[in-house]
């Protein structure tokens, strides 16, 4: 496993003072990202080689979200490498290893030039030590869409949007979700499928709905392809 020491600043949370969901996505690829910096096979490593790693898809559970001040712990390891793709977990745990949220995650490696998957090579792979997986009864099907949905003014994609491989990056959708969700949904766990790369100028439409019981949204461009779909599962809070 690797981790590193943090601590949740006012502009991670919410008006709550607990972490924001986008934020704490933030925290998962941060760490990912970091280690493989430590590793040797950061950025720099991946663009000599003109590939890069590309979400496909997060499962988060939230047991506790951490609030303001919180000393917490960002933890990651892979738990299969096979091919194209990288599985990894994610955690945040507290000083004394509670896990507070955790995630199952699927990546795939590009080749920048051509957008396709290409095979994970040893000199890559061979620095990351597979560890087993949480237990999280990960589903295999896809996040269903809502039939009636509600569309939004699209959001237009800024620089800031941007990633290193130059699309948007995927903290940057829920970022951009967090503005539909329902304000008294207590998220406890959501899905995240990445089904398409938005670019600079780009507009995303927001359209969201329920789907037995849980919230989905979808940000879409304009002929409705689907960039990024999302499925919040949660309780309503009682007031």
């Amino acid at each position: 496993m690797y981790q590193f020491e943090g601590r949740i600043r006012y502009s991670e949370v919410d008006e709550d003072c607990k972490l924001t969901i986008a934020n704490l996505i933030d925290y998962f690829q941060d760490c990912s990202t970091i280690q493989s910096e430590d590793l040797g096979v950061g950025i720099d490593y991946l663009r000599e080689k003109n590939v890069g790693w590309v979400i496909v898809s997060y499962h988060v559970v939230v047991e506790q979200m951490p609030k303001l001040g919180d000393r917490i712990y960002s933890q990651t390891w892979p738990n299969k490498i096979t091919g194209a793709f990288g599985y990894r977990n994610f955690a945040i745990a507290d000083m004394d290893g509670k896990r507070m949220a955790y995630a199952s995650s699927l990546w795939i490696l590009m080749d920048l030039k051509t957008g396709k998957p290409i095979r994970i090579p040893e000199e890559i792979s061979a620095n990351y030590e597979p560890e087993p997986a949480i237990e999280m009864n990960d589903r295999r099907r896809k996040i269903r869409l809502p039939e009636e949905v509600t569309v939004d003014k699209p959001v237009v994609v800024s620089p800031f949007f941007l990633d290193s491989n130059h699309h948007v990056n995927n903290g940057k959708y829920l970022m951009v979700a967090m503005g539909y969700l329902p304000q008294d949904l207590q998220i406890r766990d959501f899905y995240i499928e990445y089904r398409d790369q938005a670019h600079l100028g780009d507009l995303l439409y927001p359209k969201y709905g329920w789907v037995d019981g849980n919230f989905v949204i979808a940000l879409c461009a304009e002929d409705d392809r689907v960039y990024c779909a999302m499925e919040f599962i949660g309780e309503h809070a009682k007031h």
